[in-house]
């Protein structure tokens, strides 16, 4: 009698979905990749961060910060793909991460988006490439409605979600605009 092999079950579709690049046109004509989010991404992070503007880090946190702390860095890093994604733009002879766009559950079926890119690249369309590939793995994932906080000045986030196609409600949270896209 031969013995059995243990054969590994094959990663569920949503994981495997999200395992090769995919490349997209920036509105100036260069390409380039959206791909996951990977553990060793960490430094890249952290040296990115270095990069952004006093503007854009206030507008992705919120708030004035001198750097981005290497252990936020590893957990930014390190998701699941189900309650936790996110996705990188890269050149595709470069594998430098140039921007971020990812979702976190904490609660079911409602998870926070949130994106961030290099000031040189902004206005390109990476945010709308990400956010397009983020619903399409939320809805796998069974996230029916995502929910962004955006400063009233960050007119460009505003406009991604006014323009993004999904049904929407925005209003003010305190000092914050708060945008709930459903996506069922």
């Amino acid at each position: 009698m031969e013995p059995q092999t243990q054969e590994r079950p094959a990663a569920p579709p949503r994981v495997r979905e999200v395992d090769q690049p995919v490349p997209f046109t920036l509105r100036d004509g260069r390409t380039m990749l959206l791909r996951r989010i990977r553990p060793d991404d960490a430094e890249d992070l952290v040296e990115g961060f270095r990069m952004l503007s006093p503007r854009s880090v206030r507008m992705r946190f919120f708030s004035p910060m001198r750097e981005l702390d290497p252990r936020f860095a590893r957990r930014l890093a390190d998701v699941d793909f189900v309650s936790r994604a996110a996705f990188v733009a890269t050149f595709p002879d470069d594998d430098q991460v140039r921007a971020v766009g990812r979702y976190e559950s904490d609660s079911p079926g409602v998870a926070e988006v949130a994106f961030v890119t290099l000031d040189e690249l902004q206005g390109q369309g990476i945010a709308s490439a990400m956010l397009e590939r983020l619903v399409d793995l939320a809805r796998s994932n069974g996230i029916r409605t995502f929910v962004a906080y955006v400063l009233p000045e960050n007119a460009a986030m505003l406009n991604l979600f006014r323009r993004c196609g999904l049904p929407r409600r925005i209003r003010r949270d305190g000092e914050l605009i708060r945008v709930e896209l459903d996506l069922s």
